[in-house]
């Protein structure tokens, strides 16, 4: 029988949860930092006892934490220049 691996389960948790969070400044983007570093966790736990189950859950936890801190940063990205924008935009009197 496998054991449980919270690690995993964490990883895909922070994973999933960091989707839609990720259009909030930075927190989507911590969440997937999260949830690769918990994945990273569970993998190398799941190598050395090859009774720890949980791959697909951790694999699961990467590539959501991934596309999470892809689309945070987009965001984040998207928010630094459109204030840049309207700074710009105030200072010269066009408004």
């Amino acid at each position: 029988m496998e054991q449980e691996n919270n690690k995993a389960i964490a990883s895909m948790v922070l994973g999933i949860i960091s989707l839609p969070t990720s259009f909030i400044p930075f927190v989507g983007l911590v969440l997937g930092i999260l949830a690769v570093y918990y994945f990273k966790q569970a993998d190398r736990l799941i190598k050395s006892n090859p009774k720890v189950g949980g791959r697909g859950m951790a694999i699961a936890g990467l590539v959501t934490g991934i596309i999470g801190i892809v689309m945070g940063a987009l965001y984040l990205v998207f928010w630094i220049f459109y204030a840049t924008l309207i700074a710009t935009l105030l200072s010269a009197g066009t408004y």
